[in-house]
């Protein structure tokens, strides 16, 4: 299959750029490297692919030259220039975003002994999963080839599948899988996010979860109440209480059978939505559960494989009513406890981050993921409906509710 349409659930995902960003420590080798990602791109045809919009639709097609995406190679730099680089800065370098040119980037910054790698992908092509599955394939190949291995570098010209075909396939499940055309496909508005970091240290992100444990719920959901609650206080003490929502992605792969690995097909993500009254003094670890039970209820009677978010964000339905009117929902997307990368000899790690350049909703997106321990949260919202001075405001109040929490005993709470 050297090319096909989109369906709904990617064209919504059209033009939504992400980065995986590690930060390393040693000497990577730029030669290896290339010819790992070019190894990289051959195996997953997806990376070398285009868009481009036909009267029949929007088309994943593989271009005639069929080359793999240029990589972008910042060299020469100190570890202090590295430093000051803050993580906006170097992934704005990958801009502007065109998926009529390519759909993949990679870009590095290397200093003398530390570095930068960004990969970037477009979210019609890749789910959070995907992208976390190329990244970890790229370095095993990498790796590999430092070590004097030989790599399989087949070239491959099979795009992965339609979600829709793939949901219709395993579960016989009726997906939004028509292919939209330029003429009818919805308007969605796609901002340059505002966004924040809240990382926690080791020591924080332990007492978070055991504070969670405690409370008899997961992290995800306790991280819910704690973020629901501080967006019900700011919306002020009018009402005693306020219906909320929690919308919950969930990875959907290992919840079919056959599982559908990550090269099989681009996005398959379910979404729960869990609507919870939420009062100014509720406790959060009885909104923790009132979103848990719902979610797992969801996935044992597996509503959730049925539930995709296409459509919410057109243009024409969202009007800007101000802040406040789209703090009664929230995503929080959980990626999870994530293990080590692999690297050579002389080569590690130091961190991780996921960098979200656009954002659809209205309300705020908050995507959480721990890596050597330390939990981290993506917060993201949409400029033309929360201004800088709102995010903050939120960004605050979740900071000092998690450092209450992460600051005391767990027998005190």
């Amino acid at each position: 299959m050297h090319s096909r349409y989109l369906d709904t659930i990617e064209y919504q995902a059209m033009d939504m750029p992400s980065a995986l960003v590690l930060r390393y420590s040693g000497e990577l080798g730029k030669k290896t490297l290339t010819e790992s990602f070019r190894i990289l791109c051959h195996r997953r045809a997806a990376l070398r692919a285009r868009i481009r919009e036909t009267e029949q639709g929007f088309e994943l097609y593989l271009p005639d030259d069929d080359r793999a995406p240029e990589i972008i190679w910042h060299s020469g730099l100190s570890d202090d220039e590295l430093e000051r680089f803050t993580l906006e800065d170097l992934c704005k370098t990958a801009m502007p975003w065109n998926v009529a040119e390519a759909v993949a980037k990679l870009t590095v910054f290397a200093g003398s002994s530390s570095g930068i790698v960004l990969m970037h992908t477009d979210h019609a092509i890749a789910d959070g999963q995907v992208k976390l599955a190329l990244l970890r394939e790229f370095l095993d190949i990498y790796q590999n080839l430092s070590a004097g291995g030989h790599v399989e570098s087949a070239v491959s010209r099979d795009l992965p599948s339609p979600p829709s075909v793939v949901l219709a396939g395993r579960l016989g499940v009726d997906a939004p899988g028509n292919v939209p055309t330029p003429a009818e496909a919805p308007s969605f508005t796609k901002h340059e996010a505002l966004r924040h970091y809240i990382t926690l240290t080791e020591q924080q992100s332990a007492a978070l979860r055991t504070a969670a444990k405690k409370a008899g719920t997961s992290v995800h959901a306790f991280l819910c109440g704690v973020i629901l609650r501080c967006h019900r206080r700011d919306r002020g003490e009018a009402l005693p209480t306020s219906e909320m929502v929690c919308w919950a992605p969930v990875h959907l792969r290992p919840r079919v059978s056959p599982v559908v690995t990550p090269p099989e097909t681009t996005n398959f993500v379910g979404i729960h939505t869990a609507p919870v009254k939420v009062g100014v003094d509720d406790a959060i670890a009885g909104i923790a559960h009132k979103v848990k039970q719902q979610l797992d209820g969801s996935i044992a009677d597996q509503d959730i494989h049925r539930s995709f978010l296409t459509d919410s964000f057109r243009q024409d339905e969202v009007e800007n009513l101000g802040s406040s009117n789209y703090l009664d929902s929230v995503s929080l997307s959980n990626l999870g406890r994530l293990p080590g990368f692999s690297c050579p000899p002389g080569l590690r790690v130091t961190d991780f981050q996921v960098f979200t350049h656009r954002v659809m909703a209205p309300y705020p997106c908050y995507v959480t993921y721990t890596y050597a321990g330390r939990l981290t949260i993506q917060c993201v919202y949409r400029p033309d409906l929360h201004s800088r001075a709102a995010a903050d405001r939120y960004i605050g109040a979740i900071s000092a509710e998690l450092d209450a929490i992460t600051r005391e005993r767990p027998d005190e709470r």
